[in-house]
């Protein structure tokens, strides 16, 4: 028994679809079903939706799937590391790097990100415009720099973070089915991807050169420089809600009366915590996820042939009205309660291929929007278009510039003294609005 899915033939105008619009397209998809077979030219794909069908993909029939070919583009960028490698070099390099990103490294590596939070914040200028993504990045370079590399790589920032975009922008390429041709021809595309390879193994080289290399350094130079990104999505959800503004504030205020945010306050925010959960949700980082047969598979009674693709959507899931209600109002409280199932909510993935660096990220980001939206509200700026971007991790395509409003201290206080009863649905909405 196979999957049903859309009408056969070799997909061209799927193609077309898929190429212009791959968030529209998958979405289009789910309404055929939760196991959704389809062509495109020689391939034949399953989009999975059903979280049981998923857990058996990720987790319980792990090894009879590598990653889908989108993952041979990443080789010349990154190497065969973490990110690239699979089965007993996979499971190699996930041992040795496992130690570095424990709970209790990841504590360690808090106190760090703490400190490089509130330099940040320092640095945003009041009432004018701020590029939130090359905010992030820098301060992103600076916390892994000195946790992970004991060294400060934050000025490498801008120079990274075009080489990646400019990376990132031929995966694209990996829907065409003659892929393998295109990426040998002299495009425009193709030589924007090797400039920035070389770009990004110049910089490594040149780190290790001038800080030395650690045996985690050269670790992490195999896994590959992934550039990750804060979630500029929070500040982009919150500055179109004022009430979970005001419910946060209070909290962030109430809990730390005043002092920055420590690595220990972590757990006394579990409103943020929710915030950041809901922004993930409805901004997946990983967007979609693709996985090879190996060999024949019975999912759910039904086969998937060696050589066909899995690919399962987060984009779809989190926004799929039968595992979330109203799924695409920002509702953060929704994760008061665990989600309808284990494996609806996917942010870092699952299995035996979740995202090393999950705890990591997340301690990052708390610690970041604490310290921010202790002394600033955020606004779009004028003009500014918000439209996601799926390449390799889920973008804005128009980037996000905000400004940051200054907290005056009369407000700070009455939103201390409100404390962790102020009530607020935190689902309302003004476009362009400040927090």
């Amino acid at each position: 028994m196979t999957s049903p899915g859309p009408s056969e033939g070799l997909g061209i105008g799927r193609f077309l679809r898929l190429s212009k619009d791959p968030l529209g397209f998958l979405t289009a998809l789910r309404q055929h079903g939760t196991f959704v077979r389809y062509r495109l030219g020689p391939r034949t794909l399953h989009l999975v939706s059903d979280p049981e069908i998923v857990h058996e993909v990720l987790v319980a029939k792990a090894s009879s799937f590598h990653k889908d070919r989108g993952t041979e583009m990443m080789r010349p960028l990154l190497g065969r590391g973490l990110l690239t490698s699979e089965d007993e070099q996979h499971r190699r390099q996930r041992r040795a790097l496992q130690p570095a990103f424990h709970k209790a490294r990841v504590a360690h590596y808090a106190q760090v990100m703490a400190e490089e939070a509130i330099r940040a914040r320092d640095a945003l200028p009041a009432d004018e415009e701020v590029d939130v993504l090359s905010l992030a990045m820098r301060t992103t370079f600076a916390i892994v720099g000195r946790a992970l590399f004991g060294t400060d790589v934050a000025g490498h920032a801008p120079e990274v973070q075009r080489a990646l975009a400019d990376a990132m922008s031929v995966f694209t390429l990996a829907r065409v089915p003659v892929y393998r041709l295109l990426l040998l021809l002299p495009l425009p595309s193709t030589l924007r991807f090797a400039r920035a390879r070389d770009t990004l193994r110049a910089v490594v080289d040149r780190i290790v050169r001038e800080h030395g290399a650690s045996g985690f350094f050269s670790l992490a130079e195999a896994a590959g420089l992934s550039g990750d990104e804060l979630r500029d999505t929070a500040l982009y959800l919150l500055s179109q809600h004022p009430a979970a503004v005001a419910r946060l504030e209070a909290e962030i205020d109430s809990a730390l009366e005043g002092r920055a945010p420590q690595p220990t306050d972590l757990e006394r925010l579990p409103y943020l915590q929710r915030v950041v959960s809901e922004s993930m949700r409805l901004f997946p980082p990983a967007w979609a996820v693709g996985r090879l047969a190996q060999e024949d598979v019975e999912l759910s009674g039904r086969i998937v042939r060696q050589g066909e693709t899995i690919i399962i959507s987060q984009w779809v899931m989190h926004r799929d009205a039968a595992l979330w209600p109203d799924p695409l109002r920002f509702d953060p409280d929704r994760f008061e309660r665990p989600p309808v199932h284990r494996f609806a909510y996917l942010p870092f993935g699952a299995g035996p291929r979740v995202c090393i660096g999950d705890g990591f990220a997340w301690a990052e980001l708390i610690l970041l929007l604490a310290t921010l939206a202790q002394s600033f509200r955020f606004r779009l700026a004028t003009g500014q278009r918000i439209e996601p971007l799926p390449r390799v991790t889920l973008r804005l395509k128009y980037g996000l510039r905000m400004i940051p409003v200054r907290r005056s201290a009369d407000a700070c206080a009455r939103q201390a003294a409100i404390g962790s009863g102020f009530s607020g649905s935190g689902s309302s909405s003004s476009t362009g609005s400040q927090w």
